[in-house]
């Protein structure tokens, strides 16, 4: 799992919490009420490797949801939510930068087990949440305000970047040492998928860690 450390700049800590999140998330625990956003300036940092790994692994799980859902005055959830049922991590892709994101949504959705909304015209149903919000962004997204979103919010930056290997060759010396600039391994994933039963066992082993040692953010 080298290529996940480097995914993350080459922090045991950082990739520790991460893989201690995913673990947490799969598990149907809400106690943290965690919205994690990983944020990658540069393109090319491989920051959606895990959702994507996971999505293709356990699709009945994980699953991905559009950006607008998370946007304030979005009247029209419920007709996403109802697809979530079951569901253990939901990613959001690419969130919106003109906007903000509702506040008071998102802590509804991290901080509740059930989320009241409208199903027919006039009619109400509980939807029950046991899933933890994640985004893929290259920014940090605008909230509406409150001491408890920047409680709940925990952003996690992806500073390296993968390069093929003849931009990789065109880098200088100081570049290639940095320690944020790597060999692009273009059948990363497919390697990960072959890898499934490890994965899940390793995320098992972090929602120990978790229950052992908490979830202290990087």
């Amino acid at each position: 799992m080298n290529k996940l450390l480097q995914i993350h700049n080459n922090s045991e800590e950082q990739r520790s919490y991460i893989l201690k999140c995913y673990g947490y998330a799969l598990s149907g625990c809400r106690k943290e009420n965690l919205f994690v956003n990983l944020k990658g300036v540069r393109t090319g940092n491989g920051k959606s490797t895990i959702s994507d790994t996971l999505n293709k692994i356990c699709p009945s799980l994980v699953g991905v949801m559009p950006q607008m859902v998370l946007e304030k005055n979005f009247n029209k959830r419920h007709k996403y939510l109802m697809d979530t049922l079951g569901k253990r991590i939901i990613t959001f892709e690419e969130l919106p930068k003109d906007k903000c994101l509702d506040n008071t949504f998102i802590k509804d959705i991290t901080g509740g087990v059930a989320y009241r909304t409208e199903v027919l015209f006039k009619n109400t149903k509980n939807i029950f949440i046991y899933w933890t919000p994640f985004s893929n962004t290259n920014f940090t997204p605008k909230f509406d305000g409150g001491e408890d979103m920047r409680r709940r919010y925990s952003e996690i930056c992806c500073d390296n970047k993968f390069h093929s290997k003849q931009d990789f060759d065109e880098l200088s010396d100081e570049e290639k040492k940095s320690g944020l600039n790597h060999l692009a391994d273009n059948d990363l994933k497919n390697r990960l998928l072959d890898c499934k039963n490890e994965i899940i066992n390793m995320l098992v082993d972090y929602y120990q860690k978790y229950l052992k040692y908490g979830l202290d953010k990087p």
